[in-house]
């Protein structure tokens, strides 16, 4: 039972003869989406350049300014390939606590703000976790920063599958009778602006095309 409604029985006891008037509690409901991606510096890591931001910086935005950046390439390894390098460096048991890790991380973080959370029953919200971890895997892992509402464009094919993906899960948990999803899932594509608008179109029904 939440702490408010302790208070409640036990204002309640103190006055039985008030009326009360309860707000329903709407326990918060969260998707974890199993996929994701490590990001890395396209410059080998070193403290010999500390002004570097080649070398301490993994946004995408700023290593793909390098002038050796590789766009087909990219600076980013999904979860499963990031999950079998480990293993092989620090072994399967590491691995396990590491990712069991980063799903408390995600709970308690929630938990933390549960109470300031929108409970609108109508209304959802995506998050994204920059997570730091270490070369040995120890300490498991720092939270950095959270981010509402992230960024879904991609940096590379995989990049674009990834997301693709997520965004046809994330739609079919909103979207009940999945009416949406082949509408809005090629705004995520790789391709440009203009093969996306015509796949757009495509698959809207004939009277709704402008």
């Amino acid at each position: 039972m939440l702490s408010e409604y302790h208070l409640f029985v036990e204002e309640f006891c103190k006055n039985p003869g008030i009326t009360w008037f309860m707000k329903p509690y709407i326990p918060l409901k969260a998707w974890l989406y199993r996929g994701g991606f490590a990001c890395f510096s396209n410059t080998r890591f070193t403290l010999n350049s500390r002004d570097d931001c080649y070398v301490h910086l993994t946004n995408v935005a700023v290593q793909k300014t390098a002038s050796d950046y590789d766009p087909g390439k990219g600076c980013k390894l999904v979860t499963d390939q990031l999950g079998q390098c480990s293993t092989a460096r620090c072994g399967a048991g590491l691995v396990e606590v590491l990712f069991a890790d980063m799903d408390n991380t995600y709970i308690h973080s929630l938990q933390s703000v549960q109470k300031v959370i929108s409970s609108d029953k109508h209304c959802f919200e995506l998050y994204s976790y920059d997570i730091l971890i270490h070369q040995d895997l120890k300490p498991e892992g720092w939270l950095l920063e959270v981010n509402a509402s992230p960024s879904l464009t991609a940096s590379s094919q995989e990049d674009s599958e990834l997301k693709c993906h997520f965004l046809k899960d994330t739609l079919h948990i909103v979207d009940r009778e999945s009416r949406r999803v082949k509408m809005f899932i090629t705004f995520c594509c790789y391709d440009g602006r203009k093969k996306q608008l015509k796949q757009l179109f495509r698959n809207l029904p004939a009277q709704q095309k402008v």
